[in-house]
């Protein structure tokens, strides 16, 4: 396990690892198979070679890689130079030490080299994971500060980690994950800049006209996703273990939602929390388009599982002492559904649990909500009577849900507090269900949240008990 004073790049001299592959014997380290093959495979003329050669004083040589050819990447030329190697999302950057940097990319494919590059060193020629077994590379951790390495140089970078159950898709320059299921929880990390033109509660991204930006990213006006990469679950709770205070901050979003947005969100989210924990985004399969009700729905039921083997990994695995979670529209089906199948053993205990415009039958969530709140230090449900996603979702389902409010009036469940902040315009949580997140007031409710001040109207005043004159209130109303 590395210390935390290691930092992410790790300098070797190749030389020196191939002097430890010649005195083998011509024998392949244990563990290694097939380098043998490899060097004696006839050449495949339709391959692209890269041959890799020192860049002048702090010169960038990228190197695109084919994705639909074999690759050959010949570091032979190399060999008697200082270098370090590292991986970043899907590229494999070589260092020298006048500052110059070759880029190879995609070298890498869900987390491992590409199995159709191989690699030529002095004297042998060895598989893409043949490799990475035998010479160091450095994981470029996006979370630099938590995982030990130097924290970000851009001071309005956020940083956060990520579970998913979505398939992942390599590209060229990162790793993402599409409206597939999975059955396996992938693990990763996500850099997030926050543009200077910044407003607490908004989430500043390009216009878009039917899915096409009209106009281009500014990073000065819009938030931009810096990088992604996927870590094994032994790195992601290395990470993890290293959280401020032990504290940890899981956000699972809703409907209609892809998983950059998700990404986006929760960066937003901790940008403007100041949140000095570790913050996760689960993502779930959600197909991202707002026809595609009934496909979430199910993807939110098949997602609890690998929920709560989320939660259980950073209480039990992570040592994560205060641990608050963010449900958000259909995402806490999610949360609310895996919290009530939880087995016994697995001894949950959260902290503070907000319930954001549950997309949640109302009947159903009074049930589910028994269980949630055994199990939390303290849980607050936003509700809305003018929220219009949630009124569609009514129609679709044919059933009242949990975050709106009907004439009858809020759902109330002892122990829980709900709040209608309705007054906040039927725009508040919009069709992709924003507002929770795109206001100031309920940013600075969440805060205080978190620091486990109850009840409401004890955090501002906008928050007057209900029904007026009653002690202690049913329910809190936010007033402007």
């Amino acid at each position: 396990m590395r210390s935390r004073d290691h930092t992410a790049s790790i300098a070797i001299g190749l030389v020196m690892a191939c002097a430890i592959l010649v005195a083998s014997a011509g024998r392949p380290p244990p563990g290694i198979v097939g380098t043998a093959a490899a060097q004696a495979a006839a050449p495949d003329e339709a391959a692209q070679t890269i041959t890799v050669v020192k860049p002048k004083d702090g010169e960038t040589v990228t190197h695109e890689l084919s994705a639909t050819r074999p690759v050959r990447v010949d570091l032979s030329a190399v060999a008697d130079e200082k270098l370090t190697l590292v991986r970043m999302d899907t590229a494999l950057l070589v260092t020298f030490d006048n500052q110059g940097i070759v880029v190879l990319r995609p070298f890498f494919a869900a987390g491992k080299p590409r199995d159709d590059i191989t690699v030529r060193v002095p004297d042998r020629t060895l598989t893409g994971v043949e490799f990475a077994a035998i010479f160091p590379i450095a994981d470029a951790t996006l979370v630099a500060p938590a995982a030990g390495g130097p924290p970000p140089q851009d001071p309005r970078v956020v940083e956060l980690m990520f579970a998913t159950n979505r398939k992942a898709v390599p590209g060229r320059e990162r790793v993402s994950f599409s409206q597939e299921r999975s059955t396996e929880l992938s693990f990763g990390a996500a850099r997030v800049r926050v543009p200077e033109d910044h407003k607490i509660g908004q989430l500043e991204l390009p216009a878009k006209l039917f899915g096409i930006s009209l106009s281009r990213v500014d990073e000065t006006r819009h938030f931009v996703i810096k990088g992604v990469t996927q870590v094994d679950q032994a790195k992601f709770l290395d990470v993890v273990k290293r959280a401020d205070r032990h504290t940890a901050l899981v956000f699972v979003h809703g409907f209609n939602t892809t998983f950059d947005e998700g990404v986006f969100r929760l960066a937003q989210i901790v940008w403007d929390l100041q949140f000095k924990g570790v913050p996760i985004l689960f993502s779930w399969p959600s197909a991202g388009g707002v026809l595609n009700y009934a496909y979430d729905q199910n993807s939110a039921l098949g997602a609890r599982a690998p929920f709560i083997r989320l939660l259980d990994l950073l209480e039990t695995d992570g040592n994560i002492t205060t641990l608050h979670v963010i449900a958000h529209s259909m995402g806490n089906m999610v949360v609310m559904e895996a919290l009530n199948r939880a087995t016994p053993d697995t001894r949950l205990h959260l902290s503070q649990v907000i319930l954001a415009a549950p997309d949640v039958d109302r009947d159903v969530f009074a049930d589910l909500a028994k269980r949630v709140r055994e199990i939390s230090d303290g849980v607050t449900l936003y509700a809305s009577s003018r929220d219009r996603a949630l009124v569609a979702s009514r129609k679709v389902a044919h059933a009242p849900r949990a975050g709106d409010i009907p004439e009858a009036g809020p759902i109330i469940v002892p122990r829980l507090d709900t709040i209608d902040v309705s007054a906040l315009g039927d725009e508040m949580f919009g069709l992709n269900h924003n507002t929770f997140a795109a206001n100031r007031s309920l940013i600075d409710d969440i805060a205080r949240i978190f620091n486990n001040e109850r009840p409401p109207d004890r955090r501002t005043p906008a928050f007057r008990g209900m029904p007026e004159k009653t002690d202690p209130p049913r329910y809190w109303r936010y007033a402007r």
